[in-house]
């Protein structure tokens, strides 16, 4: 699928695209509902837990998803978002159609529903967050030894860097 841009400007601050977000996420039809349960923006992409619902409080049964103790199931989505002339646009997947953006905070992760398959692409774009997320943070300055040497575009090589900003 691809991208759809709002070209009435009604998206312009964080409040407003984290609204719409929350909009996006939010549905009630005649036999269930989906709420957002948390949405967190990393860069220029959202990542958001939905839930989902049945009315009637029988359990929701999915091809993915565990179905959680509640009847419920939580699923993961990604919101590519940009401006262009000023207009907000976004473009949504589930986790479980493999997006490539993987940096889902592990806060948002650990409220999604277990999968049923440990060979999905939503198995794989969890970990993919998890992979990220045990990234180290460094402060300016910090001197980091590689695990082995790169060589350097003049030929010479390095091991040790120092992390900039």
């Amino acid at each position: 699928m691809g991208w759809l841009f709002y070209t009435d400007c009604r998206v312009k601050t964080y409040a407003d695209e984290k609204a719409e977000i929350a909009r996006l996420c939010t549905s009630h039809g005649d036999t269930c509902k989906t709420e957002l349960v948390k949405a967190c923006r990393v860069g220029s992409t959202w990542y958001a837990a939905a839930k989902v619902t049945n009315l009637d409080g029988t359990p929701v049964e999915d091809a993915t998803y565990v179905t959680d103790a509640d009847g419920s199931i939580t699923f993961g989505a990604v919101f590519l978002t940009r401006y262009d002339d000023g207009c907000w646009g976004y473009k949504d997947m589930e986790e479980s159609a493999g997006p490539n953006e993987s940096r889902a905070p592990l806060g948002l992760i650990e409220l999604l529903s277990d999968l049923k398959d440990e060979g999905s692409y939503a198995h794989a774009w969890r970990q993919r967050c998890r992979d990220w997320a045990a990234i180290p943070d460094y402060d300016e300055g910090d001197k980091i030894r590689l695990a082995t040497p790169v060589t350097l575009t003049d030929g010479s090589t390095c091991q040790i860097v120092t992390a900039t900003h």
